[in-house]
């Protein structure tokens, strides 16, 4: 009685630690965005600079600046793509499931994605685009389908183990 009790209780924690998540990592994201032109162009050449001679032994600066552009849409993507798997994760938990977890997952994504690109249209050195935009959605949308992809795996594993345990 004690134990069953006990979870309920903490059923409420779980939808709200969640949403923490969200809020923290879209802090992230504002706070990356905040850095001006050349603090953003530093961070993101140092680090290309460090994987392009990772991975090719090199530091050749032309290779650098190519990898940079890569790095840089990567990143874009990479940030939202995050963004959606932690938001569906939040949805999930806070009971809200089908169709319109997939619909309120890439509006939060696309809102938020909008409003980040606003924003660094008021940063010194960084512009608002169009490009990474459009990267920073279709990131949300690769999130949102490997998160659906996995929930149906999980979800037909656990049929598959409820009929075996029938039997």
């Amino acid at each position: 009685m004690y134990l069953e009790n006990n979870r309920s209780d903490r059923q409420p924690i779980r939808p709200a630690f969640a949403w923490i998540l969200v809020l923290l990592w879209m802090l992230i994201i504002f706070l990356l965005s905040a850095q001006d032109g050349s603090a953003s162009g530093q961070l993101s050449n140092n680090i290309a600079g460090w994987l392009y001679n990772l991975f090719t032994g090199q530091s050749d600066p032309e290779g650098i600046t190519a990898f940079e552009g890569v790095l840089r849409q990567i990143a874009h993507g990479g940030a939202y793509f995050v963004l959606a798997i932690l938001v569906s994760l939040a949805l999930s938990r806070s009971g809200i499931s089908d169709i319109r977890h997939i619909i309120l997952t890439l509006v939060i994504c696309a809102l938020y994605a909008g409003s980040d690109e606003w924003h660094q249209s008021f940063v010194p050195g960084r512009a608002a685009e169009l490009k990474d935009y459009a990267v920073d959605l279709a990131g949300a949308v690769l999130g949102v389908l490997l998160y659906q992809g996995a929930s149906a795996i999980g979800f037909l594993r656990q049929q598959r183990f409820n009929r075996e345990e029938e039997t």
